[in-house]
């Protein structure tokens, strides 16, 4: 038998999928979880509960609230929705840059046999390929956001280290997509220093 400690590590974070409703007033529309059944704990503080809500704000960015409904209530309002449904965007913000296919955008006009080939193959090997950082990155941003902002850093070094002279027009995309992020991420951060401490998660 599976202990339940077990059976909650193996469920994936992209597999996460809460059972929740809509339900809409006069004056608010509240996103409802059912937590009742779940193995997860019902708090924000689990990256895997915060993953599903995530998930399911996403569809329903107009929620003025969340509410977590296990034997007790949970309710996060005014600036913990101002924080959630920022990460959602921000999250897929980095799920729309990382759909840039280098191979097919710079070397689609390749003639030579097996050249394309080639160059596909580099570029999926390549660390600095915008889809594996920017998929890498949101996964950070959704677990640890400390973590997030070091890999980021790290991330555009990287970037910037990149040297080969078929790969610059690739690279400079990249850092401008890295530069957009990090002015998206400056206005998050302001928001936590300012408001942040104000927020139950």
């Amino acid at each position: 038998m599976v202990s339940e400690d077990r059976a909650i590590d193996e469920i994936s974070d992209e597999n996460v999928y809460c059972n929740h409703s809509v339900e809409t007033t006069m004056v608010e529309m509240r996103l409802v979880f059912d937590c009742k059944e779940c193995a997860l704990e019902a708090n924000l503080k689990q990256k895997r509960c915060m993953n599903g809500v995530l998930k399911a704000l996403n569809d329903s960015l107009n929620a003025d609230t969340v509410i977590l409904s296990d034997y007790a209530e949970l309710r996060y309002t005014g600036s913990a929705m101002k924080m959630l449904k920022t990460l959602v965007r921000l999250s897929n913000e980095l799920d729309n840059l990382s759909l840039r296919n280098p191979p097919k955008e710079y070397f689609a006009n390749l003639k030579s046999q097996g050249a394309r080939e080639k160059r596909a193959a580099a570029c999926n090997a390549c660390r600095s390929n915008p889809q594996i950082i920017f998929p890498n990155l949101k996964k950070l941003l959704l677990e640890d956001i400390e973590k997030f902002y070091l890999q980021f850093c790290a991330t555009s070094r990287q970037v910037q280290g990149v040297s080969q002279p078929d790969c610059q027009s690739c690279k400079k995309m990249t850092e401008e997509s890295l530069v957009y992020m990090f002015n998206l991420l400056e206005e998050f951060r302001s928001f936590l220093y300012y408001e942040g401490f104000r927020v139950l998660i």
